[in-house]
């Protein structure tokens, strides 16, 4: 492997790194510049796709966490946390919980209620 392409891997690493570090910390606005820096880069990471979905959750971007778990599920059509989220919502904007009702994220488990 040439020094770009294992430099070029390190930095994913270590922005994934940094990424559930600020998704941990709560730090959800930044955790999405993070991951969206890595999906330019990598445009086929599952993994940050994924993240990237639940720091739009937790802000409530409803929209652009589907487009996230979206196109995690068309990467890897069996990434199950995808599928849950994409049944859940059937991965349309129009199914997206709307401002109002409690909202919850547990592990891969979603339900609203009213």
């Amino acid at each position: 492997m040439a020094y770009q392409e294992e430099e070029q891997l390190r930095l994913k690493r270590q922005s994934s790194k940094q990424a559930v570090d600020l998704a941990m910390e709560g730090r959800w606005q930044e955790a999405v510049e993070v991951n969206r820096k890595i999906v330019d880069q990598f445009p086929n990471d599952v993994e940050a796709f994924n993240r990237l979905g639940r720091a739009y959750l937790e802000l409530a971007i409803y929209p652009e966490a589907i487009a996230a778990y979206t196109r995690a599920k068309e990467i890897d059509p069996y990434n199950v946390i995808a599928e849950k989220i994409c049944t859940g919502w059937k991965c349309s904007a129009r199914n997206a919980p709307r401002p109002g009702r409690l909202f919850t994220v547990f592990s891969l488990r979603i339900s609203w209620r009213k």
